[in-house]
């Protein structure tokens, strides 16, 4: 618009310009060519700075398009910093929960291994329980006598004095049972021995050692007892599930192996008492190993041990051919 005004204003200038000329001087002739000199260069500058405007206007849209641009980018970098400070927040809320569910485990690890440490505890009373009423089986066979008697004083013992932590704080004082313990089998021997005065006689003096030695064992055993508790105070041993089954797995196979070599024992035992001829006074012996009906059942015996001790410590019998439902069976065949 600015451009149309001035060539306008131009056309009628050079129009006036044209209509005086005819009546105007020479000195006036210049001065209009000196205006218009002067009108044709600012209309030079009019155009330059209406291309520099132009300019401008470019670059201010590019500023405002550069600053649109750099807002959108401003907002999306706001919402990713939003959506990681969430997620740092939910982190630091998952990280204190492992905490605390870690925390939580290691309590429950430590009662496992303080469970595990009375089970072995509990394990270790029941073994020695079981190998006592092993001895008393074993002790009323032989001798029913000393079963009576040790009948009688395990009744007159109150049942909350039993301490169940080990066999010699229990019948440790007692000397028909220290006796029993270390008795030997009373069985006929081939070769002759001396007489029965000279037998007795030895056989007290054995005994009253063994009682000396073994009235010295309860002491020695409390010391063990508690040096014992003390280390597993100090450190205390953990083990898996896996390692006590293999333990009792393992167990059960040598109490198998040690039953049967016990049964081949008394079945040598009563051969040889049988073979032997020699006129000898022996003491009464019990009546499974004296009787002469005994030497088949001895092997049925043997066999039920040998079927039933290899399924047991595999873990497919539940019941210990070492109780008593088995020794009915073995009595019955």
């Amino acid at each position: 618009m600015d451009i149309l005004l001035l060539q306008c204003c131009y056309m009628c200038f050079f129009l006036c310009f044209s209509i005086i000329s005819a009546g105007m001087s020479e000195k006036e002739r210049r001065v209009m060519k000196k205006l218009e000199g002067m009108v044709d260069k600012q209309r030079d500058e009019i155009r330059a700075k209406d291309h520099e405007l132009t300019l401008r206007n470019e670059d201010i849209e590019a500023f405002q398009m550069q600053q649109h641009r750099l807002i959108m980018i401003n907002q999306d970098l706001r919402r990713r910093i939003g959506v990681m400070e969430a997620q740092g927040k939910a982190l630091i809320q998952q990280r204190a929960e492992l905490e605390a569910a870690a925390q939580a485990q290691q309590q429950e690890v430590g009662a496992l291994q303080l469970e595990v440490t009375r089970l072995k505890k509990e394990l270790r009373e029941w073994e020695l329980e079981r190998a006592l009423t092993e001895i008393e089986e074993s002790s009323g066979m032989c001798s029913p006598s000393t079963s009576s008697s040790q009948m009688m004083i395990s009744e007159k013992t109150p049942p909350d004095t039993i301490k169940p932590n080990s066999v010699w704080m229990e019948c440790g004082g007692d000397p028909g049972f220290l006796a029993n313990c270390f008795e030997h089998n009373k069985g006929p021997s081939i070769l002759p021995g001396p007489s029965n005065g000279e037998n007795t006689e030895d056989e007290r003096e054995k005994d009253e050692d063994t009682t000396t030695l073994l009235l010295r064992v309860p002491a020695d055993t409390e010391l063990e007892e508690e040096t014992d508790s003390l280390e597993q105070e100090s450190d205390k041993p953990r083990f898996t599930l896996q390692e006590l089954r293999d333990v009792l797995q393992e167990k059960n196979e040598l109490k198998a192996q040690v039953f049967v070599l016990q049964e081949e024992l008394a079945y040598y035992k009563s051969n040889e008492s049988e073979d032997d001829t020699s006129p000898l006074d022996f003491s009464p012996s019990p009546p499974l190993c004296t009787n002469s009906t005994d030497q088949p059942e001895s092997g049925i015996r043997r066999l039920i041990f040998t079927a039933i001790m290899p399924m047991v410590a595999a873990g497919l019998i539940t019941d210990d051919p070492t109780l008593m439902p088995i020794r009915r069976l073995v009595s019955f065949v």
